[in-house]
């Protein structure tokens, strides 16, 4: 059986920098499966996840400023895989293999490799994957994150992909993180509370001494009263 997973998925692990996603208004998201894509503006961007089959493929658009693409499943490493083409193009393959007829467990990684000569080799994106299962498979069969320690992370030889300087590409919306946000919103929450404890005190002190003042002022009325 054949499944789509869409490039949004959370089964699939991004690195934390160098992925960008579509912006609303980007006037080709009707091209690509589900609206949505990541693209990869940075060299050395990742992508990784594991599936339990017999074949995968990636899918992408390809056309002009796109980059390479290095892929490694299993122990295999596969480089110099191009996504330029002179015309765009969507929904194309940017890699696909087949394990045979045997289902299995496998980890794959793909690995953004960005030139930066002139306007080629400056980002790629990748829109959707699919992958095969047996025919006797549940229908609910997904792909996940790399939760065992996957051969790239096992002392297994794979190519490195240098970083070279920075390179502006297409303007796309910054992957957001949510976990660098929860820092920022607990010190605010804090901030808040104890801001809120010190008006408190003041209050008080304030109400304190506006009591203690009415009650001197009735304590002298009362003596004058007293006196005469």
């Amino acid at each position: 059986m054949n499944f789509t997973l869409d490039d949004s998925d959370p089964s699939l692990s991004y690195s934390p920098a160098g992925w960008a996603v579509q912006l609303p208004n980007d006037p080709l998201l009707d091209r690509f499966f589900d609206s949505t894509y990541h693209a990869a503006q940075q060299d050395g961007a990742t992508l990784s996840f594991t599936f339990a089959g017999s074949a995968f493929a990636v899918y992408g658009s390809k056309g002009p400023g796109h980059a390479k693409l290095q892929v490694q499943f299993d122990t295999t490493v596969v480089n110099n895989i191009d996504t330029f083409a002179s015309q765009t193009a969507f929904g194309q393959v940017l890699f696909a293999h087949s394990f045979g007829s045997a289902s299995a467990q496998h980890s794959v990684k793909l690995t953004a490799v960005l030139s930066g000569d002139g306007l080629q080799g400056k980002w790629l994106d990748v829109d959707y994957i699919t992958f095969t299962t047996a025919f006797n498979a549940s229908s609910t069969a997904s792909i996940g994150t790399v939760t065992s320690s996957p051969p790239w992370l096992a002392g297994t030889s794979s190519t490195t992909v240098p970083s070279p300087p920075s390179t502006q590409g297409p303007t796309f919306k910054a992957a957001s993180s949510s976990s660098s946000k929860t820092p920022t919103i607990l010190a605010a929450l804090f901030g808040a509370i104890i801001g809120l404890l010190i008006l408190s005190v003041i209050a008080y002190i304030f109400l304190r001494r506006k009591v203690g003042k009415r009650k001197g002022d009735a304590d002298s009325l009362r003596t004058d009263f007293l006196q005469v």
